[in-house]
């Protein structure tokens, strides 16, 4: 099956917002650390209030589409986004607040972004994709924002060498360009109307899809739990792997960049359900191993082996949760109404399981001497709870 325009679209749109995102994600940590005097307390902070403020947002973002379409809600999103850089780009330029208004304000806002922007990505990609289209969508998403993120560390490496700290401030300005734009071109997807649209979180469902959603919601938790620590402080753990060398953390993130495009592409080919099971078993078994090798030991090799390892294996662990996940939904929802909450619910489990994370880093943190690290290595265990629920669901 072929993507239609309204697919063309919405993939060219978010492959943008990926861009952006691959840039912002790739330094506004480091940059909130330095800014912040290296205070891994204040970074975890500023993740824990960005992952409290998402299932707030989404809940509101559902109540909005009996108002508003989706395709303003992803628009207001950007406005959003825009308005958190500008409002990071002025603060951290002039100081005219403290590290914890800062981290307080930056961290709402972002979650605010995140809040409205995944609710109106999945649940335009819900509406508007099915079975194998949306197999098909989530590969070569992947894969283009894994292009993307090839482009984000270099432009960014760049920058920060020709200009300096002063980079940081055209890195951001940047984004605000490809922010507008991505909003220019998902304004033209034509999304079919539905009037009828009845938001109700609290709804009794049958039993069998009682038990699907239950189930849903405890995988994606476990996925937020890995996800708290590897997402929020892996390039936090590469920079100092890497002796804070930033040119060598771009050129080694472009690398492994390319590396996630080409593993993505290739998962998608051979991806089947019946092949779930394998792919689940031999992911999961060498993300274990590199993620346990990297949490314990801190070095520039590790990180290496790691960063090859991850971007090569990822997609064969991602691609099959993230089908389950949606296909769970689809059979639970028979109205967009019910996409809007069980996507809200899916999106609470996985912010949940963050902020578990980040109560995690924080005692490992302030317990042991390598706390980070080692909070890396108890989170990445994880993947193992993950392995066996998706295993056991049949």
């Amino acid at each position: 099956m072929k993507f239609s325009k309204e697919h063309k679209l919405f993939l060219a749109s978010n492959t943008i917002v990926a861009f952006s995102m691959a840039i912002s994600s790739t330094f506004f940590n480091i940059f909130v650390y330095r800014y912040t005097s290296s205070s891994i307390e204040m970074m975890i902070l500023f993740n824990a209030i960005k992952y409290l403020t998402v299932p707030g947002v989404f809940v509101i973002g559902s109540y909005l589409t009996k108002r508003i379409s989706l395709i303003r809600i992803f628009g207001i999103s950007m406005l959003i986004y825009m308005f958190m850089l500008i409002a990071a780009i002025t603060l951290s330029s002039y100081k005219v607040i403290d590290y914890v208004p800062f981290v307080l304000l930056i961290g709402i806002l972002w979650g605010m972004g995140d809040g409205l922007y995944w609710m109106s990505f999945n649940s335009l990609q819900q509406i508007l994709m099915k079975g194998k289209i949306r197999t098909r969508f989530i590969a070569i998403y992947s894969s283009l924002s894994g292009a993307a993120s090839i482009a984000a560390p270099t432009f960014s490496t760049m920058s920060i060498g020709l200009f300096g700290t002063k980079g940081y401030l055209f890195i951001f300005s940047t984004i605000l360009v490809y922010y507008i734009i991505a909003f220019i071109l998902v304004l033209k997807i034509n999304l079919p109307k539905d009037e009828n649209i009845n938001i109700d979180f609290f709804n009794k469902v049958e039993h069998k899809k009682y038990t699907k959603l239950k189930f849903n919601f405890v995988l994606n938790t476990v996925v937020g739990f890995r996800e708290g620590v590897g997402i929020s402080f892996l390039s936090l753990m590469y920079i100092n792997a890497f002796n804070n060398d930033d040119i060598f953390y771009g050129s080694f993130t472009t690398v492994i960049a390319i590396l996630l495009v080409f593993s993505n592409y290739a998962a998608g080919r051979i991806y089947h359900s019946k092949h779930k099971n394998i792919f689940f078993i031999i992911s999961s078994s060498m993300l274990v191993i590199a993620s346990c090798f990297f949490g314990i030991v801190n070095s520039k090799l590790s990180a290496v082996a790691y960063g090859i390892i991850y971007n090569l294996i990822f997609p064969m662990y991602y691609i099959p949760i993230t089908v389950l996940s949606f296909s769970i939904i689809d059979y639970c929802s028979k109205t967009r109404g019910e996409i809007y909450v069980n996507m809200t619910a899916r999106e609470t489990g996985i912010n949940f399981g963050r902020l578990i994370a980040m109560l995690t880093t924080l005692l490992c943190v302030n317990l042991f001497h390598n706390g980070l690290n080692f909070a890396f290595t108890v989170t990445n265990l994880a993947i193992i709870i993950v392995l066996l629920l998706c295993y056991t669901y049949q």
